[in-house]
């Protein structure tokens, strides 16, 4: 879960870095464990 969560880009998605991918991931892992 931290190592996701401290990842600010994904290899091969260039676009999804930052602030921007803490956010998206933020919701995936929330829509996970309270879904």
């Amino acid at each position: 879960k931290e190592d996701i969560l401290k990842a600010t880009t994904i290899p091969g998605a260039p676009e999804w870095q930052g602030d921007g991918i803490a956010r998206s991931l933020t919701a995936a892992y929330t829509e996970l464990t309270v879904g």
